[in-house]
C-alpha cells in the first residue's frame, strides 16, 4: 500500500506544478500538497536513450521531407533555399514525441512538468549526434543548439561530386563546422544544418580536384587565369583577367600546350599587370601557379537576417 500512496502524492504534486505553470489554480485534491510539490525534490534526468533520439528528432531524423519542402517548386531543380528552424516548432515537436504512450491526464500533467527540461537535454545533446553517428568523439564542450539555420541545396552538383564541402562563418569570424547535420537525402538533395547564424557559407569542390588545367573563353578558345606570383598575395587570383594559352599546332583540338611560348605570353601579361618586374621571366614554380586550376567554390554571403525566437 505504502508505493500506491507515494505515487498518488507524487502524481498530485505533478498536477500542482503543471497548474502552477499553466497559471491556474490547483485541482482541490492538489490544493493542500502545494507547499510539497513546490519543495519536492527535483524529478530524475530522462533516460539517455530518450535523450539521444530526441536530439535526432530536434535535427530532422526521421521527419518526412514533405514536411521540409511541402511542394516540389518550393526547392525546384539547381536551387538553394537558406532557413531558420523554429525553435517553438521544434519544442511542439518533442512535445508530440514525447506524448507517445500517454493514456490519461495524470500522465500528460506529468508529461507537461517535464517537457522544457526534457527540451533542454535534446538541445544539449543535439551538438554531439553526428560525431555519435559517425563514431567519432563527442564535442569537448556541450553547447545547446541554437539558433539552428541550414539550407536544402537541390543540384547535380551533389551527385556529380559526393565529396562536396561546406564552410561557414559567423558575424564573430567563428567557424561553424562540423556542422550539426551534412547529409544527402537523395542523389540530387542536400541538407545541411549549423549550430549558430553564419553570415556566408561556401560550398567547394573536393580538394582532391586540384589540378593543372586551363579554362575557355566565349569562343572556345583555352585561357589561363592569371595569378599574383609573389608577396603576400601569391596565387591569388587577378580580377577576372586571362591569358591566351600558346599552342602547338595553332588550333587544331587534338593539340598541347606550347610550354615555352605560353610561359613568354604568361610573363608579358603579369608585368602588364604589374605583378612581375619587367624583362623577368617565369620560374617553373611560377609558371605552375599560373596553371594550377583549384577547387570551385560558390559563396553565399549576407544570407539570414538577425535570428530571434518567435514569443507565444
Amino acid at each position: 500500500m505504502k508505493s500506491a500512496v507515494d505515487r498518488s502524492r507524487h502524481l498530485t504534486d505533478l498536477l500542482s506544478v503543471a497548474a502552477t505553470r499553466a497559471g491556474i489554480p490547483p485541482p482541490p485534491r492538489a490544493q493542500a500538497l502545494t507547499a510539497n510539490a513546490v519543495s519536492a525534490p527535483p524529478l530524475p534526468s530522462p533516460p539517455p536513450d530518450v535523450v539521444a533520439w530526441l536530439a535526432q528528432l530536434m535535427l530532422l531524423y526521421g521527419l518526412p521531407f514533405e514536411y521540409l519542402a511541402p511542394a516540389p517548386s518550393m526547392l525546384p531543380p539547381e536551387s538553394i533555399r537558406f532557413f531558420f528552424l523554429d525553435q517553438n516548432w521544434t519544442d511542439r515537436l518533442i512535445d508530440g514525441a514525447a506524448s507517445v504512450g500517454v493514456s490519461s491526464t495524470m500522465e500528460q500533467l506529468a508529461t507537461y512538468a517535464t517537457l522544457e527540461e526534457l527540451v533542454l537535454q535534446a538541445a544539449l545533446a543535439a551538438p554531439t549526434v553526428r560525431a555519435s553517428l559517425l563514431g567519432q568523439p563527442a564535442p569537448p564542450a556541450a553547447t545547446p543548439a541554437g539558433p539552428i539555420t541550414g539550407f536544402l541545396l537541390r543540384s547535380a552538383v551533389v551527385s556529380g561530386w559526393p565529396g562536396l564541402e561546406v564552410a561557414a562563418i559567423d558575424s564573430a569570424g567563428k567557424s561553424l563546422i562540423p556542422p550539426l547535420r551534412f547529409e544527402r537525402l537523395s542523389p540530387d538533395v542536400l541538407l545541411c544544418l549549423f549550430n549558430g547564424l553564419p553570415v556566408e557559407v561556401d560550398l567547394k569542390q573536393p580538394s582532391e580536384t586540384l589540378h593543372f588545367g586551363v579554362v575557355e573563353d566565349k569562343s572556345g578558345a583555352p585561357q589561363a587565369t592569371l595569378r599574383y606570383v609573389s608577396g603576400a598575395s601569391a596565387g591569388m587570383q587577378i580580377d577576372t583577367d586571362e591569358c591566351a594559352i600558346v599552342r602547338r599546332n595553332g588550333d587544331a583540338p587534338t593539340t598541347v600546350v606550347n610550354v615555352q611560348k605560353t610561359a613568354i605570353a604568361l610573363a608579358n601579361a603579369l608585368i602588364e599587370k604589374n605583378a612581375l618586374p619587367t624583362g623577368s621571366a617565369l620560374t617553373a614554380a611560377q609558371f605552375a601557379i599560373e596553371m594550377v586550376q583549384s577547387a570551385g567554390l560558390q559563396p553565399f554571403k549576407k544570407i539570414l537576417p538577425t535570428a530571434t525566437r518567435p514569443t507565444a
